[in-house]
């Protein structure tokens, strides 16, 4: 077999250029690491105003649906007093009729009578 012999100079050359290109290949893909981290967080920064916008607006709807469920049991109120109301005027119109009706009926049973009692008597 054959011997090497290498100087130590050359020894430590060919070791620095080994640690060089190491060390490149390590910066390298520590800038890949940086530039794609730096593509997270401008993704991210996006992802946050989107969601900053959506809390928005859910804040702004949940605003406009509690005003929605106060005005629906405030018509339900409304639709019973309504439906109070209305039962009222049904009975006054009923008891208006009663009323117009009687009169009329009375009317006539006095006109009857009359009648009756003028062909009767009066002959």
């Amino acid at each position: 077999m054959p011997e090497m012999t290498v100087s130590t100079t050359e020894l430590k050359e060919l070791i620095q250029d080994a640690m060089r290109a190491q060390n490149e290949k390590i910066t390298g893909q520590f800038n890949v690491i940086d530039c794609k981290l730096d593509l997270i967080t401008q993704r991210l920064d996006r992802l946050n105003g989107k969601v900053a916008e959506h809390e928005k607006i859910i804040n702004e709807r949940s605003v406009v649906v509690s005003d929605y469920i106060c005005h629906a049991k405030e018509a339900v109120e409304t639709e019973k007093r309504i439906r109070v109301l209305e039962d009222q005027q049904l009975s006054n119109r009923t008891m208006k009729r009663l009323i117009v009706t009687s009169i009329g009926l009375t009317g006539s049973l006095i006109a009857i009578g009359f009648t009756l009692f003028q062909f009767f008597v009066m002959k």
